[in-house]
Order: C-alpha cells, then sequence, then structure tokens
C-alpha cells in the first residue's frame, strides 16, 4: 500500500508518489496445550519443597504440610508486633525493660487473640450478625477482635461521687450493641461499673 503523503490536498502535476509501505498482519490462533505439557506443569505445580527436622515416623508428608500452611495463623497475630507504629525507637534506658516490654506486648496479643476467639465461638449459635459499622453498614457473623474493639471504644463511662463514695455510671447514648458483645464474652455492664477489688472482695468473702 502507498505511504501517506506528508501534504493535504490534490498532488501535483508531476509529483513523485510516495513509495510502497509493507504492512504485515498477524494472526493468532490459541491452541490447547498438549497432555504432556498439562501433565507436566501439573507435576511442577504439586511440587512444594519443605525442609524439616522431625522424621517420618513423627507425621506424614500431609500433615507437615497442614502443619507448615497452619502457621499463617499464627503469623497473622504477629503482624501487629512488627508494625512500625508498635514497634520503633523505644526510649528504654535498659535492655531488660525493653525485654519486658516485649512481654507486655505479648501478653497483650494472646489476650486479643483469646477476645477475637470468644466473640467467634460464640457468634456460630447467633443467626443475627454484628453490625460493625453502625448506620445498617457492614455486618458480619465471624467479626474480627479489632472490629469489636472499636465498637467498645465508643462506650464512655461518668464518674460521679454521691454519699462520699466514688462511683461509676452509664450514660443513656450508648452503643446499642453493648449488652450482646459482653453477653457473648460472657460478662456484663459490671466489667465497667464494678471496680476489680470490689469483685474480689465479694469473692473472698463468699
Amino acid at each position: 500500500m502507498p505511504d501517506k503523503r506528508e501534504k493535504r490536498g490534490r498532488p501535483k502535476k508531476g509529483e513523485v508518489p510516495s513509495p510502497p509501505v509493507t504492512v504485515y498482519r498477524v494472526q493468532l490462533k490459541l491452541q490447547s496445550p498438549s497432555e504432556d505439557t498439562l501433565r507436566q506443569l501439573r507435576k511442577e505445580a504439586s511440587i512444594f519443597i519443605l525442609v524439616t527436622n522431625a522424621g517420618n515416623d513423627t507425621a506424614s508428608d500431609v500433615d507437615l504440610l497442614k502443619g507448615y500452611k497452619g502457621q499463617q495463623t499464627v503469623e497473622n497475630r504477629f503482624r501487629f508486633l512488627k508494625d512500625p507504629f508498635f514497634v520503633r525507637r523505644l526510649f528504654l534506658e535498659k535492655p531488660h525493660r525493653v525485654e519486658a516490654f516485649a512481654y507486655v506486648m505479648m501478653m497483650g496479643m494472646m489476650i486479643y487473640a483469646l477476645f477475637e476467639y470468644l466473640i467467634r465461638q460464640s457468634m456460630e449459635t447467633e443467626d443475627e450478625p454484628l453490625n460493625l459499622m453502625g448506620g445498617g453498614g457492614r455486618r458480619s457473623l465471624r467479626p474480627t477482635g479489632e472490629a469489636v474493639l472499636e465498637l467498645l471504644d465508643t462506650v464512655d463511662i461518668v464518674h460521679m461521687e454521691i454519699g462520699g463514695q466514688r462511683r461509676r455510671l452509664f450514660p443513656d447514648n450508648q452503643e446499642p450493641q453493648l449488652d450482646r458483645i459482653l453477653g457473648l464474652l460472657g460478662m456484663d455492664r459490671s466489667v465497667y461499673t464494678t471496680p476489680i477489688t470490689s469483685k474480689v472482695a465479694e469473692i473472698n468473702s463468699q
């Protein structure tokens, strides 16, 4: 096909036409891979190299693979400990204080995991999901501990001194799902209003 002229309009008399340009068009047709190729690809995809010091009499290959894959559940718990928001430059004077701080973070992670486990275990018998966003937003029957803690973070307690005694009271405008969440954890509002020392004294008196 002839090349496109650089100038517009009708060519002048005696003007030499542009040289022709050869254009190639490729037409592709996809073919299914052969059975030998598929067999080789399946073989390569099914290979999983796992190095372990456990003997064959300890666990089978399948059990070892399941145990390795199950580490993701544990690793996700440590994800926030690796976040720079939590782990960054620590202004602690002595190494043993840094170590103690790490233990406190570990205990916090364990309590968080137990908190989430209890919520999800109790939700297994529930039909109504928790409204995690309010106003008809995201709802879930397997809420994360973080989402539930965000709901509980809105709880406000009023501290008043009545008759020489300090009391903790609930205002009327509380999170509407508070009682349900506490019930799923096997608790009630007394965890907010009754000091721990009073509960210990009551238990000891019984």
